[in-house]
């Protein structure tokens, strides 16, 4: 009876699962999947198979099992998309970065216009900032600032590390425009100061000397300033007067 032979096979798999022999378990588990496929013991047998990967941090493992063996076809497109930001998320989540970036990559090549499109170039840029890629970042900050991302957090994160790499890399005009609309929207008191402190910084190195001495004017205005900030607010705006 095929019903009992697919069960055995999900026991064996769950045997075999609760043993860390992981292999073993999913040597079972897909041929269910594969020889008794549109099945409710096949549907088991697939979210087995999808927890072990995500277990041991390898979603995509999943995504490419199905495609390989055509197991995905009985989803719509909007299951797939989801399948896919998922394990592109998880692998972020997870910290792994350097696998999360192929993921998401993937993932925005099939859905540019997902529905999680825009944290996914969010995700994307913070892979390029942790692998040191400057450059590829920044241009990715400066993307999902301006796209509708599922958090506030995500938005005034990806201004802020935007308008910092600008300033890294010597672009003081974007850092100072960076830091503006970052001021604009921060609602974390702590993002304000390091806008205000970042335009005075950034208007005084581009040599925007108007800009700078109104910038050092907010950065004195603030309450609790330290002497030491207080003072290059001062300097900032003695030598912006004098080269204006």
């Amino acid at each position: 009876d095929e019903t009992f032979v697919a069960r055995s096979l999900i026991e064996l798999g769950m045997i075999e699962r609760n043993n860390s022999r992981y292999s073993e378990a999913l040597r079972h588990y897909k041929r269910v999947a594969e020889d008794y496929r549109g099945t409710e013991n096949a549907d088991a047998a697939l979210l087995a198979i999808e927890s072990i990967w995500t277990a041991r941090r390898q979603p995509d493992k999943y995504l490419e099992y199905l495609e390989e063996n055509s197991l995905g076809a009985t989803k719509d497109d909007k299951e797939r998309e989801g399948m896919y930001f998922n394990a592109a998320q998880q692998l972020y989540l997870s910290g792994d970065y350097a696998q999360a970036l192929p993921s998401i990559l993937s993932y925005l090549e099939k859905y540019p216009e997902g529905e999680g499109s825009a944290d996914a170039v969010f995700f994307m840029a913070e892979c390029y900032k942790a692998s040191g890629e400057k450059e590829k970042a920044c241009e990715c900050y400066a993307r999902a600032g301006e796209l509708s991302l599922s958090s506030p957090s995500f938005v005034e994160l990806s201004k802020l590390n935007f308008a910092s790499i600008s300033y890294d890399l010597e672009r003081f005009k974007d850092a100072y425009d960076g830091y503006s609309s970052l001021l604009s929207i921060a609602n974390i008191e702590g993002n304000r100061h390091v806008a205000r402190l970042g335009m005075m910084r950034s208007a005084y190195r581009s040599r925007e000397y108007q800009a700078a001495i109104d910038a050092a004017a907010a950065v004195k205005g603030e309450p609790s300033l330290s002497a030491d900030l207080s003072r290059e607010a001062d300097y900032v705006m003695a030598k912006s007067l004098l080269s204006s």
